[in-house]
């Protein structure tokens, strides 16, 4: 135990030697880093839980499939929704996680011997001049859309994000504590209290697969000659779920002869 507890301060501190910042920090960021891993093992399916679930009802349909036999790929569409937003977040808002690191280092290092890890601002201008740019072009695009409301969404999400991992990756023990209970609080809130928009978002990571997000489709089945048109919702191992005419409806997927994506 002894050995492997001085291998991990050993590769804490080659860590912070790499990105230039202090020891404790490393430590801090890395110890950060496995109880965040070791959180999302529960929050994952509880957030993935909550999106399927706000999905369905939003659009008027559910999967008793899906939700019994099936529910690890629900995980596969959240992590791929969860990867756009860490990187539209880190595009719009990284370097105000610099800014908050920088800020820690320069009080740590007030308690290291090595007084050469901390940063100078200037070297976070490129993530500035980049999130400038992620935030100038987001504006540009939600003046252009029809519906202005959802990119506002994703943009506060991708903010609150920030705000969250840059607080639990370099803030102290409470503040870890504080900001892992809000993040589940405020999840169930945003989800359950802007539907819609939630709805919407968790239709990205189906859409990432072709396995819904009411992608337009042909469908062919057995009891129609002609394909008709429809929007697909889901589809499951055993069922497709489609609307058509604001109706909602579903194909088992033995009967299913093909689907086109138009």
């Amino acid at each position: 135990m002894v050995n492997l507890k001085d291998s991990y301060f050993e590769f804490c501190d080659n860590v912070g030697t790499a990105i230039g910042i202090s020891s404790s920090l490393a430590r801090s960021i890395v110890t950060a880093l496995l109880n965040n891993f070791l959180f999302n093992v529960f929050y994952l399916p509880f957030l993935a839980y909550c999106l399927l679930v706000n999905y369905m009802a939003e659009l008027n349909f559910f999967s008793y499939d899906l939700v019994s036999d099936s529910f690890f790929a629900v995980n596969i569409f959240v992590i791929t929704m969860l990867a756009g937003l860490v990187l539209a977040a880190l595009g719009m808002f990284s370097s105000g996680i610099f800014w908050y690191a920088n800020r820690e280092t320069r009080k740590s290092v007030n308690d290291c011997k090595d007084n050469n890890h901390s940063s100078s601002w200037k070297n976070y201008a490129p993530f500035l001049t980049l999130n400038i740019l992620f935030i100038t072009l987001m504006a540009i695009l939600t003046f252009l859309s029809s519906d202005r409301i959802f990119p506002i969404f994703v943009t506060l999400i991708c903010a609150y994000m920030t705000a969250h991992y840059a607080l639990f990756l370099f803030g102290s023990g409470k503040t870890k504590v504080f900001v892992t209970l809000l993040l589940v609080i405020s999840s169930v809130i945003a989800i359950f209290g802007a539907s819609e928009q939630s709805s919407k978002l968790f239709g990205i990571g189906l859409k990432a697969f072709g396995a819904g997000g009411q992608i337009d489709v042909l469908i062919y089945d057995e009891t129609n000659l002609k394909p008709f048109e429809a929007k697909l919702l889901l589809i499951t191992p055993t069922n497709l779920y489609f609307t058509k005419d604001d109706k909602s409806g579903f194909i088992p997927v033995s009967r299913l002869r093909k689907m086109i994506e138009k």
